[in-house]
């Protein structure tokens, strides 16, 4: 999964008309970290939300399930439905690429629902930036008298202090 980050953010890159690695050189150090979630079924599940709605602070997160449907993003002001393939890898976008990007690539509001017949598994895989001091901001040949910073540079240890105590509800935090 470390080689598929690296890899696709290779591609972000360039679709940003930008050097194969100016992504990732911007973050110095890209970490990685796993997230492995079970979600039992729910015999009424339209009174619950497995996991609310959010955007992933990270970078560019990976995510692998079982199949059993639950997973949906926020389009249009509708929610929609990810139907994944057998073995498929969910790519989306996380914050800090948003705001690396310029808000060229956006991050997707999206939450899990739960389930009333199956047990969902899901394995996340986010890179993010060294926790340490390092501020993000948009690369700045995204910046020009045409298309000027949509987004102030922040720490990123500050980024997920304010994510964490905004407990990271909608897409409040990146606005």
């Amino acid at each position: 999964m470390h080689d598929l980050g690296r890899k696709l953010l290779r591609y972000v890159s360039r679709g940003l008309g930008l050097e194969s690695n100016r992504i990732e050189q911007s973050l110095e150090e890209l970490h990685h970290s796993m997230l492995m979630n079970r979600y039992l079924p729910c015999p009424q599940p339209e009174l619950v939300l497995a996991l609310r709605s959010h955007t992933d602070l990270d970078v560019i997160p990976l995510l692998v399930n079982n199949g059993v449907p639950g997973l949906q993003v926020l389009k249009d002001g509708a929610w929609i439905t990810v139907h994944s393939l057998p073995g498929a890898i969910v790519v989306t976008m996380g914050d800090q690429l948003e705001v690396m990007s310029n808000g060229k690539y956006k991050s997707p509001e999206h939450r899990t629902l739960a389930n009333s017949d199956s047990t969902r598994y899901s394995i996340a895989s986010f890179f993010e930036p060294p926790p340490a001091g390092l501020l993000i901001a948009p690369v700045p040949e995204l910046v020009n008298a045409q298309d000027e910073s949509h987004f102030q540079a922040v720490c990123y240890r500050d980024y997920l202090a304010i994510f964490f105590a905004k407990q990271a509800s909608g897409k409040s935090v990146i606005t």
